[in-house]
């Protein structure tokens, strides 16, 4: 089935940011739909001057294939219980689960100022009951929507296989040879692991490989001039990507900033966490 990935583009002043969800569906049609779903209801938790400008939706499996979608133009609703004039901004971040052991952490950002209230019993930021059941039906639409988590799957959901022989070639990089005719293509990612994996230097972790033939290919380093005799005990996956349905979001933190840019970005103050 098609995977198609969801980004929808905020921004707030000169400042701007995206979010992205993973779904599986049939059509573009279907996925479009959905897309405007999810962004009509993050629109809706945003604060005065925060807009989505953009929705792109992309099918990941093939490569330059995305739409660009309307944006939903509008400001935020307004709302009486909140500033009128609200550009401060409050970032929740959440720990989200799939799977029962696949996890990311989020940050959602523009919120109104208001959903940020300080908590004596944490002696922190925390969200408000209301903002608290806001995003608890906003958890309910990801799941309504089938969205997912882009997670890296792990053994035993990727066979795991031995190596049978290991070398430096002329070039100084490992050779690496398969018992058995294995089936990975130049570009695709493998992990090595194993019980002396540690013994032969850079080969730990993921790598990007070269395929030489059925049997054999080639991982590529950098001042690896020798390497003891290989007698075993090195094992490879292939690095695959699953699409796992969110089981839980969990609060883990809440910020907010005395300045305009938002929550979490990559430049600018740290979040200040402050009594009021």
């Amino acid at each position: 089935m098609p995977h198609y990935k969801i980004t929808t583009f905020f921004e707030q002043g000169k400042q701007g940011w995206s979010e992205s969800w993973y779904i599986e569906s049939t059509a573009q049609a279907v996925a479009n739909g959905r897309a405007q779903t999810l962004s009509a209801k993050r629109q809706n938790m945003l604060a005065e001057g925060v807009n989505i400008i953009g929705i792109k939706v992309s099918d990941v499996d093939v490569f330059g294939d995305s739409r660009a979608l309307q944006g939903l133009d509008a400001d935020a609703p307004d709302n009486a219980n909140e500033q009128k004039q609200d550009v401060i901004g409050v970032g929740a971040q959440y720990l989200c689960e799939a799977g029962n052991q696949y996890r990311s952490v989020r940050v959602f950002r523009g919120m109104p100022d208001s959903y940020a209230v300080w908590d004596d019993s944490k002696e922190r930021m925390w969200l408000t009951a209301k903002a608290q059941k806001l995003f608890e039906g906003f958890f309910k639409e990801i799941k309504t929507l089938d969205l997912r988590l882009k997670a890296k799957l792990a053994p035993p959901q990727v066979a795991t296989v031995k190596v049978q022989d290991l070398s430096l070639n002329a070039q100084g990089n490992y050779q690496i040879t398969t018992a058995a005719p294995h089936t990975l293509l130049t570009g695709e990612d493998v992990h090595f692991r194993g019980k002396t994996v540690g013994s032969y230097p850079k080969l730990r972790g993921e790598h990007t490989i070269f395929r030489i033939d059925d049997t054999s290919f080639e991982v590529r380093v950098e001042d690896v001039n020798a390497i003891p005799k290989y007698l075993g005990g090195v094992t490879y996956t292939k690095v695959e990507y699953g699409y796992v349905e969110y089981d839980d979001f969990v609060l883990k933190g809440v910020s907010k900033r005395d300045t305009g840019r938002p929550f979490g970005l990559s430049r600018g103050r740290s979040p200040k966490k402050c009594k009021e």
